[in-house]
Protein backbone atom coordinates (compact mmCIF):
# COMPACT_ATOMS: atom_id res chain seq x y z
CA UNK A 1 0.00 0.00 0.00
CA UNK A 2 2.67 2.68 0.94
CA UNK A 3 4.31 1.92 -2.65
CA UNK A 4 1.01 2.47 -4.43
CA UNK A 5 0.31 5.68 -2.58
CA UNK A 6 4.05 6.87 -3.53
CA UNK A 7 3.13 6.57 -6.91
CA UNK A 8 0.39 8.21 -6.42
CA UNK A 9 1.50 10.09 -4.84
CA UNK A 10 4.30 11.45 -8.12
CA UNK A 11 1.63 10.65 -10.50
CA UNK A 12 -0.43 13.99 -8.48
CA UNK A 13 2.80 15.69 -8.22
CA UNK A 14 3.62 15.28 -12.11
CA UNK A 15 0.03 16.59 -13.23
CA UNK A 16 0.38 19.65 -10.91
CA UNK A 17 3.78 20.52 -12.21
CA UNK A 18 5.48 19.81 -9.27
CA UNK A 19 9.41 18.52 -9.57
CA UNK A 20 9.44 14.95 -8.10
CA UNK A 21 13.56 14.79 -8.83
CA UNK A 22 14.13 14.52 -4.43
CA UNK A 23 10.97 11.46 -4.28
CA UNK A 24 12.86 8.16 -4.47
CA UNK A 25 12.01 5.53 -5.39
CA UNK A 26 8.67 6.45 -6.49
CA UNK A 27 10.33 9.40 -8.68
CA UNK A 28 11.19 7.51 -11.23
CA UNK A 29 8.01 5.62 -11.72
CA UNK A 30 7.13 6.74 -15.18
CA UNK A 31 11.24 5.99 -16.42
CA UNK A 32 12.04 2.11 -16.88
CA UNK A 33 13.58 -0.07 -14.69
CA UNK A 34 16.90 -1.70 -15.82
CA UNK A 35 16.10 -5.65 -16.22
CA UNK A 36 12.46 -5.11 -16.05
CA UNK A 37 10.42 -6.65 -18.75
CA UNK A 38 7.37 -5.15 -19.94
CA UNK A 39 4.41 -6.55 -17.98
CA UNK A 40 1.91 -5.48 -20.79
CA UNK A 41 3.68 -6.66 -23.76
CA UNK A 42 0.86 -9.11 -25.44
CA UNK A 43 -2.53 -7.57 -23.50
CA UNK A 44 -4.65 -6.35 -26.14
CA UNK A 45 -5.18 -3.07 -24.95
CA UNK A 46 -1.21 -2.39 -25.21
CA UNK A 47 -1.26 0.40 -27.44
CA UNK A 48 -3.71 2.05 -25.65
CA UNK A 49 -1.01 1.67 -22.84
CA UNK A 50 1.56 2.69 -24.91
CA UNK A 51 -0.50 6.19 -25.57
CA UNK A 52 -1.43 6.97 -22.29
CA UNK A 53 1.94 6.41 -21.42
CA UNK A 54 3.24 8.48 -23.57
CA UNK A 55 1.01 11.07 -23.24
CA UNK A 56 1.47 11.72 -19.06
CA UNK A 57 -1.84 10.51 -18.28
CA UNK A 58 -1.05 7.25 -16.29
CA UNK A 59 2.16 6.17 -15.05
CA UNK A 60 3.99 2.86 -14.41
CA UNK A 61 4.72 1.86 -10.96
CA UNK A 62 7.89 2.37 -9.18
CA UNK A 63 8.96 -1.07 -10.13
CA UNK A 64 8.47 -0.42 -13.75
CA UNK A 65 5.45 -2.29 -14.06
CA UNK A 66 2.01 -0.89 -15.60
CA UNK A 67 -0.15 -3.77 -13.91
CA UNK A 68 -2.72 -3.93 -16.50
CA UNK A 69 -5.01 -6.49 -14.86
CA UNK A 70 -4.82 -4.16 -11.71
CA UNK A 71 -7.78 -2.46 -10.39
CA UNK A 72 -8.07 0.86 -10.58
CA UNK A 73 -8.24 3.42 -7.37
CA UNK A 74 -10.60 6.37 -7.32
CA UNK A 75 -7.08 8.71 -6.84
CA UNK A 76 -5.70 7.25 -9.61
CA UNK A 77 -8.54 7.51 -12.15
CA UNK A 78 -9.26 11.09 -10.94
CA UNK A 79 -5.19 12.08 -11.55
CA UNK A 80 -5.64 10.62 -14.86
CA UNK A 81 -8.71 12.27 -15.39
CA UNK A 82 -7.27 15.89 -14.24
CA UNK A 83 -4.41 15.23 -16.65
CA UNK A 84 -6.49 14.52 -19.72
CA UNK A 85 -8.52 17.50 -19.26
CA UNK A 86 -5.49 19.82 -18.13
CA UNK A 87 -7.57 21.35 -14.87
CA UNK A 88 -6.10 24.03 -13.31
CA UNK A 89 -9.02 25.62 -11.33
CA UNK A 90 -9.89 24.40 -7.49
CA UNK A 91 -12.67 24.15 -5.02
CA UNK A 92 -12.13 22.92 -1.41
CA UNK A 93 -12.56 19.53 -0.34
CA UNK A 94 -12.71 19.63 3.40
CA UNK A 95 -13.30 15.82 3.78
CA UNK A 96 -9.17 15.58 2.77
CA UNK A 97 -6.79 17.29 5.14
CA UNK A 98 -4.06 19.98 4.02
CA UNK A 99 -0.86 18.13 2.84
CA UNK A 100 -2.90 15.43 1.70
CA UNK A 101 -1.52 14.07 -1.27
CA UNK A 102 -4.55 13.79 -3.63
CA UNK A 103 -5.87 16.99 -2.26
CA UNK A 104 -5.11 18.95 -5.62
CA UNK A 105 -6.14 16.32 -7.68
CA UNK A 106 -9.66 16.33 -5.83
CA UNK A 107 -9.83 19.84 -5.65
CA UNK A 108 -9.43 20.35 -9.08
CA UNK A 109 -12.05 17.57 -10.28
CA UNK A 110 -14.63 19.30 -7.60
CA UNK A 111 -13.97 22.47 -9.89
CA UNK A 112 -15.38 21.10 -12.35
CA UNK A 113 -18.32 18.97 -10.85
CA UNK A 114 -16.22 15.54 -11.80
CA UNK A 115 -17.11 14.48 -8.34
CA UNK A 116 -20.83 14.85 -7.81
CA UNK A 117 -22.50 11.83 -6.26
CA UNK A 118 -18.61 10.59 -5.72
CA UNK A 119 -18.31 9.10 -1.78
CA UNK A 120 -14.57 10.80 -1.49
CA UNK A 121 -12.29 8.17 -0.84
CA UNK A 122 -8.59 8.47 -3.17
CA UNK A 123 -7.69 4.78 -2.17
CA UNK A 124 -10.89 3.12 -3.05
CA UNK A 125 -11.03 0.21 -5.69
CA UNK A 126 -13.64 1.55 -8.18
CA UNK A 127 -16.18 -0.91 -9.74
CA UNK A 128 -16.83 -0.14 -13.47
CA UNK A 129 -20.05 1.50 -12.78
CA UNK A 130 -18.35 3.98 -10.00
CA UNK A 131 -16.01 4.55 -13.22
CA UNK A 132 -18.35 5.56 -15.57
CA UNK A 133 -19.87 7.65 -13.09
CA UNK A 134 -16.60 9.42 -12.82
CA UNK A 135 -16.18 9.78 -16.29
CA UNK A 136 -19.75 11.02 -17.09
CA UNK A 137 -19.41 13.61 -14.48
CA UNK A 138 -16.05 14.91 -16.31
CA UNK A 139 -17.75 14.31 -19.89
CA UNK A 140 -21.34 16.24 -19.73
CA UNK A 141 -20.37 19.73 -20.37
CA UNK A 142 -19.00 18.46 -23.79
CA UNK A 143 -21.36 15.31 -24.53
CA UNK A 144 -23.88 16.18 -22.02
CA UNK A 145 -25.53 13.67 -19.50
CA UNK A 146 -26.11 9.84 -20.32
CA UNK A 147 -28.99 8.55 -22.42
CA UNK A 148 -32.28 7.61 -20.66
CA UNK A 149 -32.65 4.64 -19.45
CA UNK A 150 -29.32 3.13 -19.31
CA UNK A 151 -26.57 2.86 -16.41
CA UNK A 152 -22.98 5.12 -16.74
CA UNK A 153 -21.30 1.93 -17.42
CA UNK A 154 -23.42 0.80 -20.21
CA UNK A 155 -23.68 4.70 -21.66
CA UNK A 156 -20.10 4.19 -21.69
CA UNK A 157 -20.59 1.20 -23.83
CA UNK A 158 -22.89 2.94 -25.94
CA UNK A 159 -20.23 6.02 -27.27
CA UNK A 160 -17.42 3.23 -27.74
CA UNK A 161 -15.72 4.59 -24.98
CA UNK A 162 -15.29 1.42 -23.17
CA UNK A 163 -15.37 -2.41 -24.66
CA UNK A 164 -18.48 -5.26 -23.88
CA UNK A 165 -16.60 -7.67 -22.41
CA UNK A 166 -18.68 -11.14 -21.96
CA UNK A 167 -19.47 -11.77 -18.23
CA UNK A 168 -18.43 -8.40 -16.92
CA UNK A 169 -21.24 -6.46 -14.79
CA UNK A 170 -21.33 -2.77 -13.51
CA UNK A 171 -20.07 -4.43 -10.22
CA UNK A 172 -16.83 -6.22 -11.86
CA UNK A 173 -13.41 -3.93 -10.89
CA UNK A 174 -12.27 -1.57 -13.38
CA UNK A 175 -8.99 -2.42 -14.00
CA UNK A 176 -6.13 -0.23 -15.32
CA UNK A 177 -5.86 -1.67 -18.49
CA UNK A 178 -9.11 -0.66 -19.44
CA UNK A 179 -8.36 2.94 -18.18
CA UNK A 180 -5.60 3.24 -20.64
CA UNK A 181 -8.64 2.42 -23.15
CA UNK A 182 -10.56 5.26 -22.01
CA UNK A 183 -8.24 7.58 -21.39
CA UNK A 184 -7.08 7.12 -24.89
CA UNK A 185 -10.94 7.86 -26.10
CA UNK A 186 -10.94 10.72 -23.92
CA UNK A 187 -7.53 12.28 -24.32
CA UNK A 188 -8.15 11.92 -28.37
CA UNK A 189 -11.81 13.09 -28.30
CA UNK A 190 -10.74 16.39 -25.54
CA UNK A 191 -8.28 17.85 -27.80
CA UNK A 192 -10.61 17.13 -30.69
CA UNK A 193 -13.38 19.11 -28.91
CA UNK A 194 -11.26 21.80 -27.45
CA UNK A 195 -10.00 22.40 -31.66
CA UNK A 196 -12.97 21.81 -33.13
CA UNK A 197 -15.25 24.69 -30.88
CA UNK A 198 -12.35 26.80 -32.13
CA UNK A 199 -13.15 26.14 -35.57
CA UNK A 200 -16.66 26.87 -35.26
CA UNK A 201 -15.92 30.17 -33.24
CA UNK A 202 -13.97 31.10 -36.42
CA UNK A 203 -17.10 30.71 -38.54
CA UNK A 204 -19.46 31.69 -35.33
CA UNK A 205 -17.12 35.55 -35.66
CA UNK A 206 -17.11 35.42 -39.52
CA UNK A 207 -20.79 35.44 -39.54
CA UNK A 208 -22.76 39.24 -40.25
CA UNK A 209 -26.59 40.64 -40.91
CA UNK A 210 -26.49 43.49 -42.49
CA UNK A 211 -28.94 44.72 -44.76
CA UNK A 212 -31.04 41.87 -45.12
CA UNK A 213 -28.03 39.42 -45.63
CA UNK A 214 -26.03 36.79 -44.01
CA UNK A 215 -22.64 36.47 -44.70
CA UNK A 216 -19.84 34.40 -43.38
CA UNK A 217 -16.76 32.48 -44.67
CA UNK A 218 -16.69 28.79 -44.12
CA UNK A 219 -13.12 27.61 -42.50
CA UNK A 220 -10.61 25.84 -44.44
CA UNK A 221 -8.10 24.18 -42.54
CA UNK A 222 -6.14 20.90 -42.42
CA UNK A 223 -6.87 18.31 -40.19
CA UNK A 224 -10.72 19.05 -39.99
CA UNK A 225 -13.49 17.92 -42.01
CA UNK A 226 -16.79 20.65 -41.83
CA UNK A 227 -20.61 19.61 -42.08
CA UNK A 228 -22.77 22.54 -42.67
CA UNK A 229 -25.60 23.53 -44.27
CA UNK A 230 -28.79 26.28 -44.43
CA UNK A 231 -31.91 25.37 -44.69
CA UNK A 232 -34.38 27.53 -46.55
CA UNK A 233 -37.80 28.24 -45.89
CA UNK A 234 -39.01 27.13 -48.96
CA UNK A 235 -37.57 23.26 -48.63
CA UNK A 236 -34.08 24.14 -50.45
CA UNK A 237 -30.70 23.92 -48.96
CA UNK A 238 -26.99 25.40 -49.16
CA UNK A 239 -24.40 22.99 -48.30
CA UNK A 240 -21.26 24.75 -46.64
CA UNK A 241 -17.99 23.95 -48.05
CA UNK A 242 -14.75 24.20 -46.62
CA UNK A 243 -13.41 27.94 -47.90
CA UNK A 244 -16.92 29.20 -49.05
CA UNK A 245 -18.09 32.53 -48.84
CA UNK A 246 -22.01 32.54 -47.63
CA UNK A 247 -23.91 35.15 -48.87
CA UNK A 248 -27.72 34.68 -48.25
CA UNK A 249 -30.85 36.61 -47.77
CA UNK A 250 -32.07 36.56 -44.07
CA UNK A 251 -36.17 36.18 -44.79
CA UNK A 252 -35.25 32.62 -46.43
CA UNK A 253 -33.46 31.12 -43.96
CA UNK A 254 -35.17 28.66 -41.62
CA UNK A 255 -32.22 27.25 -40.18
CA UNK A 256 -28.58 26.28 -40.18
CA UNK A 257 -26.11 23.80 -38.90
CA UNK A 258 -22.08 23.97 -38.24
CA UNK A 259 -20.21 20.62 -37.83
CA UNK A 260 -16.71 19.94 -37.27
CA UNK A 261 -15.53 16.43 -37.98
CA UNK A 262 -11.63 15.31 -37.31
CA UNK A 263 -9.74 12.12 -38.13
CA UNK A 264 -10.55 8.74 -36.56
CA UNK A 265 -13.85 9.96 -35.01
CA UNK A 266 -17.23 9.02 -35.66
CA UNK A 267 -18.89 11.92 -33.42
CA UNK A 268 -19.22 15.50 -34.61
CA UNK A 269 -16.06 17.23 -32.08
CA UNK A 270 -18.02 20.55 -32.43
CA UNK A 271 -21.99 20.67 -33.88
CA UNK A 272 -24.31 24.07 -33.50
CA UNK A 273 -27.46 25.34 -34.55
CA UNK A 274 -28.90 28.30 -35.54
CA UNK A 275 -32.55 28.87 -35.56
CA UNK A 276 -32.90 32.63 -34.77
CA UNK A 277 -32.69 35.06 -37.21
CA UNK A 278 -31.48 38.12 -37.79
CA UNK A 279 -30.45 37.21 -34.50
CA UNK A 280 -26.86 35.01 -34.74
CA UNK A 281 -28.32 32.65 -31.13
CA UNK A 282 -26.18 29.41 -31.53
CA UNK A 283 -27.32 26.49 -30.17
CA UNK A 284 -24.22 23.62 -28.78
CA UNK A 285 -26.26 20.43 -30.13
CA UNK A 286 -24.20 18.51 -28.65
CA UNK A 287 -24.84 19.23 -25.08
CA UNK A 288 -28.65 19.22 -25.16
Amino acid sequence: MKKQVNTLLVASLLVTGISVSTFSPAAHAQAAVVGVKSDYQNHQYKDAIDYVLEKRVMWKYADGTFKPNTQMTQGQLLTSLVAVMQLKEKAPVAQLPVGHWAKDVYEKAHKKGILAGITIDPNRLVTKEEAALIVNNAWKPYRGGIWPGITNYQHLISRGILPKVWGQTPESPFLRAEGAQVFKFLHIEYNGITAGRKVADQFHYSLKVDNGMLTGIVPNLKGFRIYGLIVKKDGTRIDLKAGMTIKTKIPDIKHMVFMVFIPGKGEAVASYVYKEFPKLTRINDMIR
